[in-house]
């Protein structure tokens, strides 16, 4: 779909719906996820690092049980980066190669690229679940709202 990602309900609710559009009446409410477990072929490191994110996620309630292949992306570029960075941390951001002349030349490490490609990726799924401090604003809860929240009257929720 082209154009700017949809704006949450919860936000149209809280902004007042200033577009006057119909909100969504059958929007999928998931349950949050507890205890998704990693993919078996995982190696231990990236096993480790999906069940942290798993309870980080789930204990602010932003994990449903519909993100599964949203963690398996999150852990797959986490692991390509690290790999990437330990060859180049390992080998040096600059290798020597021979030319078609037969020249000897420098050029960036191949890794450098996967390095910041993997980076990126993994940066825009952790901006998917809010866990960087400017997205954190624009991800909503599942879980109820909080009794004590005096927001949570434009969500439906007690004051």
């Amino acid at each position: 779909m082209a154009g700017r990602k949809r704006k949450p309900t919860a936000l149209k609710v809280l902004h007042g719906n200033p577009g006057k559009r119909p909100l969504p009446k059958k929007e999928p409410k998931p349950k949050v996820a507890t205890g998704l477990e990693p993919p078996e072929e995982y190696p231990d490191a990236v096993k480790d690092y999906w069940r942290r994110r798993v309870k980080q996620l789930s204990d602010i309630d932003v994990l449903t049980v519909i993100d599964a292949g949203l963690m398996e992306a999150e852990c797959d570029a986490w692991w390509d980066y690290r790999q990437a960075r330990d060859t180049v941390l390992a080998e040096g951001q600059v290798i020597e190669h021979t030319s078609s002349f037969g020249h000897a030349m420098k050029k960036r490490h191949p890794a450098w690229d996967m390095m910041t490609n993997s980076w990126k990726r993994w940066v825009d799924v952790l901006k998917e679940t809010g866990s960087t401090p400017s997205s954190r604003s624009k991800v909503s809860t599942v879980g109820e709202p909080n009794e004590s929240d005096p927001w949570a009257v434009y969500e439906g929720g007690k004051a």
